[in-house]
């Protein structure tokens, strides 16, 4: 419309009457038209036109468009010789700003030729007889949008190698790829290149190159299984090192590392391990189970390599030609908006938006609840223990009375524990959650620091609880009072160690720990108006066995002990990495290494003794 060309009228002047459908693998498509006929010759003519990626319809090109009038496009004269240099130094300028580039191109069918069956090998079959006139090379510009420039961002910080896997030209990709802070050296992997390489090669390569251009379907589902059976971090530095060598001038944009790596035979790299499957097969990875479905294929095979140590790999896709590696990845993720219903069902994740931002808001999130969960176990471990805990030692130092009745320990349980929990479910992620690395594949959510905490605490609020009542019985009061302050020093207990329980390693003593979740005042408050009625409404306190209430320095010895918990547990966590994990960690893995094999619980192995030596890197596993 802008150029003054009324759609309408030029679809019925030049309808179709062949079409070649665009492939990833041929990078081009086509139409064929129908002419009007020309006034003085009243014959009509077929024109077919195609539009694709330069360097594949280049070859196909004898002339080019010798006048820029749009009158002379659909004229046969007006050409003149084909000069590829000049197309081919316009498209490197072009992709290099970061420019999708498309030629268009034309040429006349005889008569006699039957466009029916016009395919794109047919197309590709006139390669030896160029036949297409060039017309024009046209640029698009297709940034990324500034979200997903901040997201990549966060996603280095937070551990994530954003890799981008394109058919578009490789000094595209690579313009691309600095204008979303992945480039990095400025390395480069085409897919003539991917083709070229062995299995063992292209595991080295892939976790050091994030950026690959002209990919076919083939070229991405083997960048996934590479990944996925990539070695460790420190033998593909040990071969890159040694690749890293000068390999003289393979073209522009042209990964050096690609390049030396071809040049290497295959057996310098000795991988004894996730190696020895093809990776562009589609039982790679596949586990001995017969028949069984494919979900259990699936399952199998990830937990077979996450037991391994390797890497876990996401994949986003829009087209067809993506569902392979979609399905392959360990999180395959669709366009929800663009992409295709095949896409869809070959992936474990539709993103709404198409939006990359929304990944990373997801993995925010994901971990947000992994952090949340593993604070209600920090919370309700303790707490539960040390209820039975104060009854154990109680019988242990023969004390005549209880300091908890059943009652007591089941209302902790069903209300007490439970209020405090739901706050710390609602808890938003800590400012550093998206500052560490990803937790490693397998990795349990009762860990030593819970464990750990959960001995220390439970204790702690033991000591305080036997404390309080056996300072009451040397007080000489009744046990009633006596019980009732045990069970207040217990309840605010918890409120002082939920507090802290809000940032698992990070300290409260913050202006961070007044906001961003409501819900803690809230259960707070609760909390404590519970305390106060039960502790005086009469009835509901005989039958809590504790009728005759509490005196005001019973509500202070509470109230303390709420502070010393919270004071206390803070000052373990300035200390528990420096100082008392170093001490705790051999003994719970003594423990672990002399628990039954029916009790322990399965534990990732690791790779170890990576070296480099006589020319190759070798490296072994636990």
């Amino acid at each position: 419309m802008k150029a003054g060309i009324n759609p309408s009228t030029l679809k019925q002047s030049t309808p179709r009457i062949a079409a070649v459908p665009f492939e990833s693998e041929h990078k081009f498509m086509a139409t064929v038209h129908q002419i009007s006929p020309v006034a003085d010759t009243g014959s009509s003519r077929r024109v077919i036109y195609v539009k694709g990626a330069p360097d594949r319809l280049l070859p196909l090109c004898k002339r080019q468009l010798a006048d820029d009038a749009v009158a002379t496009v659909n004229q046969m004269d007006g050409t003149a010789p084909l000069q590829p240099n000049f197309w081919q130094t316009a498209q490197e300028q072009l992709s290099s700003q970061g420019l999708r580039v498309l030629a268009i191109c034309r040429a006349e069918v005889p008569d006699r030729e039957d466009v029916s069956q016009l395919t794109a090998t047919g197309v590709i079959a006139r390669k030896s007889e160029p036949f297409l006139t060039l017309l024009a090379l046209l640029a698009i510009l297709d940034p990324p949008r500034e979200e997903a420039i901040e997201a990549v961002k966060v996603a280095h910080k937070a551990g994530i190698v954003v890799k981008m896997i394109t058919g578009d030209h490789p000094l595209t990709g690579l313009a691309i790829g600095k204008m979303l802070g992945i480039a990095g050296n400025g390395s480069m992997v085409t897919g003539p290149e991917l083709d070229a390489m062995s299995d063992e090669q292209l595991r080295l390569i892939a976790p050091a190159c994030n950026v690959f251009a002209r990919a076919s379907p083939e070229n991405k589902l083997r960048i996934v299984r590479a990944l996925q059976s990539a070695p460790p971090a420190a033998a593909v530095q040990a071969v890159n090192v040694r690749l890293r060598k000068p390999a003289g001038n393979s073209g522009a944009g042209t990964s050096s590392l690609a390049a030396s790596s071809l040049a290497q035979p295959s057996t310098d790299v000795t991988i004894d391990l996730g190696g020895t499957d093809d990776l562009s097969s589609s039982s790679y990875g596949g586990s001995q189970i017969g028949k069984a479905d494919r979900k259990g294929r699936d399952e199998d095979d990830t937990r077979r390599r996450k037991d391994k140590g390797v890497n876990v790999v996401a994949m986003t896709g829009d087209g067809v030609n993506d569902a392979p590696a979609l399905k392959a990845a360990d999180i395959g993720v669709a366009m929800g908006i663009t992409g295709t219903d095949v896409s869809k069902e070959a992936a474990k994740m539709v993103l709404a938006d198409d939006n990359f931002a929304t990944i990373v808001a997801a993995v925010r999130e994901g971990r947000r609840v992994w952090d949340n969960l593993r604070k209600i176990l920090l919370f309700n471990l303790p707490v539960n223990f040390a209820q039975g805990g104060s009854i154990f030692w109680a019988f242990v130092f023969q004390m005549h009375d209880m300091p908890l009745t059943a009652m007591q320990v089941l209302y902790v349980n069903l209300v007490t524990a439970v209020t405090m929990g739901i706050m710390l479910a609602a808890e938003p992620p800590e400012p550093s959650v998206m500052d560490r690395p990803p937790r490693r594949p397998g990795k349990r959510l009762l860990g030593k620091l819970i464990l750990w905490r959960c001995v220390f605490v439970t204790h702690l609020l033991v000591i305080l609880v036997l404390g309080s009542f056996a300072w009451g019985a040397s007080e000489g009061l009744s046990l009633a009072r006596r019980r009732a302050e045990a069970f207040n020093v217990l309840v605010f207990g918890e409120i002082g160690y939920a507090l802290t329980t809000r940032f698992i390693k990070a300290s409260t003593f913050h202006p961070r720990a007044l906001r961003g979740n409501r819900w803690c005042y809230v259960s707070i408050i609760l909390t404590a108006a519970l305390q106060v009625f039960l502790t005086y409404t009469p009835g509901v306190n005989a039958f809590l066995h504790m009728g005759e209430g509490m005196s005001g320095i019973q509500w202070a010895r509470a109230l303390v002990s709420m502070v010393i918990v919270y004071v206390v547990v803070e000052i373990e966590k300035k200390l528990v990495d420096p100082v008392l994990m170093p001490v705790v960690r051999p003994i719970l893995q003594f423990i672990e290494d002399h628990t039954p094999e029916c009790l322990s619980m399965p534990k990732p192995r690791k790779w170890t003794n990576c070296r480099k030596g006589a020319g190759a890197v070798k490296y072994t596993q636990d």
